[in-house]
Parts: structure tokens; sequence; C-alpha cells
């Protein structure tokens, strides 16, 4: 009889061990998805702020380029006015 109170006893203690890992697993677990998610959201901000800023400079490179084009044409213009 004692020694299947022992064995209970022992049973008990390893399922007490086994339910704290599994508790202690699952806020890992949820730690880790919430860190994931605020990283995800970070690079996403970071992805549209980049891609905003890649299409403003492509903007004003073709701005510029426009702006070179008619002034090259004007001042060969203009040369040809002085020949």
């Amino acid at each position: 009889m004692f020694l299947q109170e022992s064995r209970l006893k022992a049973m008990e203690n390893e399922l007490a061990k086994i339910k704290k890992a599994r508790d202690e697993a699952e806020l890992a677990k949820k730690y880790g998805e919430e860190r994931f998610h605020k990283f995800k959201n970070t690079a996403n901000k970071e992805t549209a702020a980049t891609k905003k800023t890649l299409n403003e400079k492509e903007k004003t490179v073709v701005k510029l380029r426009t702006e070179l084009k008619k002034n090259e044409s004007a001042i060969e213009q203009k040369m040809k006015e002085l020949r």
C-alpha cells in the first residue's frame, strides 16, 4: 500500500512538472508570437515608408531629366541662332 502511495505521489509530482513546463512553453510561444507580429508590423511600416521615399525620388529624377532636356534643347536653339 505504501509503495502504491509513493508511486502515486511521484506521478503527481511529475504531472505537476509537466504542466508547469507546458505553461512555460505556452507563455514563451505567446511572447514569441507577439514579438513576431511587432517585428512584422514595424517591417511593413518601414517598407511602405521606403517605397514612398523611393517613389518621390523617382518623380524628382524624372522631373529633373525633363527640365534638363528642355534646357539642352533651349541651349541648342540659342547656339543655332548665334551661328
